[in-house]
């Protein structure tokens, strides 16, 4: 591969991390702060912000030091940032002020997602002035007769290959690595593909000294990655004993956590996102899936002998299993039930004892669902948010 095909290469490697750091930084806040677009305001500002204040220094920068192992070495830089990323993210989000606050929510998502992701976004974005300066001094040193005449076509292939990487950078995270991988290896699999990058880069334009170095960071952290796999996921996921199951689906992250009670709470995304509460010994829960033990039993609900009931965000089944506990021996009650994630009812059904006798599932939408569905209800109960 020649040079200047390189750095187009490495130009869309950019691109990918990126964008593939802002598609998961949505991911990382909404738990905490919501998902209204005031929240993803702030992540697309903070991420313009810190990209214009990359591009500003690193033109400095470029014209100052055009040199391959700056370009390269700065974005060996924006690897090594970018891959603590996820224990940075963790110490911050775990602070209880920002899990407990209500308070302030625009301010702390705008510090939040520039201190997280756009400090290693800003890293990766000083490289980027550097691409169309190395493309020009490598055609000056090939004795080109007229140094600009390729100009505007090297600039529009780095818009290109940048674009590329973007569009790479936002489909592959969206349907491919944070549902199967999960956030975390997402952003260490960004690290990587800029330290491997920058390490080929430098071996292609001879500057083998730096690149023994970079060689062995490269190793020491793939060796954390692979050999120490189990350590490694506890480091950047301070994953507690109590967990008892995880993974990440299409829409979020699910965790199972088990108390000393043997009391079981499924949790979506951030620790403090309860959505069920299951335990098997006992039928009243002490949480708000308790308050519709009295439907089946109100003065005007209680003169029918069958009740059909839609529970939109089915989740854990803890309001319809107080329901099927609790209702009025006189009444027969059908449940539909809708869940947008089907992982979710998987659980539910291993985790939380659903079983398919207590309702009818449906994987959609709730509000698809409703203005499709030609059943009807007596009772609606919207259970779909945190």
């Amino acid at each position: 591969m020649s040079r200047n095909n390189f750095i187009y290469l490495h130009n869309a490697v950019l691109g990918y991390a990126i964008m593939s750091l802002e598609m998961v930084a949505n991911r990382y806040l909404s738990p905490f702060f919501g998902g209204s677009n005031l929240i993803w305001a702030n992540i697309i500002g903070s991420v313009m912000f810190f990209l214009a204040l990359g591009y500003y220094f690193g033109g400095k920068l470029a014209d100052k030091y055009p040199l391959t192992r700056v370009y390269f070495g700065m974005s060996f830089i924006a690897g090594i940032v970018t891959f603590i990323l996820p224990i940075v993210l963790r110490i911050i989000l775990n602070n209880p002020y920002i899990i407990a606050s209500n308070q302030y929510q625009i301010i702390l998502s705008l510090i939040v997602s520039s201190i997280a992701f756009g400090i290693p976004i800003g890293f990766m974005a000083l490289v980027n002035p550097f691409n169309l300066k190395l493309l020009q001094l490598n055609q000056i040193t090939e004795a080109s007769t007229n140094q600009n005449s390729n100009l505007g076509r090297q600039s529009g292939l780095l818009s290109v290959w940048g674009t590329v990487g973007s569009l790479l950078g936002t489909y592959l995270t969206t349907f491919l690595t944070t549902p199967y991988l999960g956030v975390n290896t997402t952003i260490i699999l960004c690290s990587g593909l800029i330290l491997f990058s920058s390490l080929c880069g430098l071996i292609i334009f001879k500057d083998l000294k730096l690149s023994k170095i970079q060689s062995a960071i490269t190793i020491v952290i793939l060796l954390t990655c692979l050999v120490g796999n189990n350590y490694t996921l506890q480091v950047f996921a301070f994953k507690s004993s109590n967990i008892i199951h995880e993974q990440e689906t299409l829409y979020q992250k699910i965790s199972v956590f088990q108390d000393n009670q043997n009391s079981k709470y499924l949790i979506f995304d951030a620790p403090n996102n309860v959505q069920s509460k299951y335990n098997s010994s006992e039928k009243i829960l002490d949480n708000y899936v308790d308050n519709y033990v009295v439907l089946t039993d109100t003065k005007t609900l209680a003169q029918k002998s069958k009740l059909n009931i839609l529970i939109i965000g089915y989740a854990g089944g803890g309001v319809g299993k107080n329901l099927h506990n609790f209702k009025n021996p006189n009444v027969e009650i059908n449940i539909d039930g809708v869940e947008l994630d089907e992982q979710v009812t998987k659980v539910s059904k291993e985790y939380f004892e659903v079983k398919d006798w207590e309702r009818n599932i449906f994987h959609t939408d709730g509000r698809k669902f409703v203005q499709s569905t030609k059943n009807k209800y007596d009772i609606v109960i919207l259970d779909a948010f945190q």
